[in-house]
């Protein structure tokens, strides 16, 4: 450096805006007008335990906004189920303890703020997600939800099933009631040329209408499907429902972008359970077909492609 030059003018470093180690949560003040001044409970830390956390988190909660016990227990309840459906939609049959745990307190603590969150915002959540433990024990708490919303789904679709066998049956009742009332009004004949017309033309209707669906299955839902002798009408009767249903559709996209090749699976099993909790083999599936499955599927290498083959019980 010449001696004609000024000496650099060393960084200064801003003022930490609060001391070092306390989270930004704690320079929140209390939504409560009769809490005065800043929260003074001791931290827990960044690594605490379960317990540790959520003695923290009821006292902390309960000073930005006061709550009841019931209120309390029905924000942990919404948040159990809401980390379930979010590891559920992951695909995730296990997760261990610590990281269900973690998920629903963070899930717990945005449900705590969500009247004040629109309007004033929230103070963030402090913890990050732990690391997994691979020799941790599972969550039982997410285990037995996720066995319950799988229940309540197969007692829904049984209920729909039952519903529309009902509705199928009163609808045979009101055309036997129909010629019945032409019968007795002597006007049932039908001439032979509408008859054969009316004969004729299903089967026609039909090869047009499988290929027009195996079109929109391709195009609209991405899926690949073989067209072939076994797909039939009575298997698209059976899949059209599924595929709108988004849950039971993201389950068939599963299988036909990671299952394994070459097995067959029973269709309802899939559409059920997911193929990673599905056997590959359709005698032994543990679907609300009761082990006497009517649909099946497969995914087959066609000209280098994953593709879906499905076929029947009854062809």
């Amino acid at each position: 450096m010449s001696s004609g030059e000024a000496p650099p003018t060393p960084p200064v470093n801003p003022a930490p805006s609060r001391p070092r180690g306390i989270p930004p949560h704690r320079e929140w003040e209390s939504f409560e007008n009769h809490n005065w001044g800043v929260f003074n409970a001791p931290w827990v830390g960044e690594n605490p335990t379960i317990e540790e956390r959520r003695a923290y988190m009821g006292v902390y909660l309960n000073w930005m906004v006061e709550g009841s016990a019931e209120s309390e227990r029905q924000a942990r309840k919404k948040a159990e189920e809401a980390a379930t459906i979010k590891f559920a939609q992951e695909g995730k049959t296990e997760v261990k303890t610590t990281i269900f745990e973690w998920a629903v307190d963070r899930i717990y603590w945005d449900i705590w703020f969500e009247d004040y969150s629109s309007i004033a915002g929230q103070p963030p959540y402090p913890w990050r997600r732990p690391e997994e433990d691979p020799n941790e024990p599972c969550s039982d708490t997410f285990a037995r939800i996720l066995v319950q919303r799988r229940n309540r789904e197969q007692e829904r679709q049984r209920q729909q099933q039952q519903q529309r066998q009902q509705q199928r049956q009163r609808q045979r009742q009101r055309q036997q009631d129909q010629c019945v009332r032409r019968r007795r009004a002597g006007s049932f004949e039908e001439p032979q040329s509408s008859q054969r017309r009316r004969l004729e033309a299903p089967a026609r209707e039909d090869v047009v209408f499988l290929s027009a669906m195996n079109q929109i299955l391709s195009d609209s839902f991405g899926l690949r499907c073989v067209n072939d002798q076994d797909w039939n009408m009575n298997l698209l009767r059976y899949l059209i429902p599924h595929f709108v249903d988004r849950q039971s559709r993201q389950r068939l996209y599963s299988l036909l972008e990671e299952g394994p090749m070459m097995a067959w699976y029973c269709l309802r099993s899939i559409f059920e359970l997911g193929y990673r909790n599905s056997i590959p083999n359709p005698g032994l599936c543990r679907c609300t077909d009761h082990m006497h499955p009517r649909h099946f599927v497969c995914v087959w290498d066609v000209n280098g492609q994953r593709t879906l083959v499905f076929k029947t019980s009854d062809t």
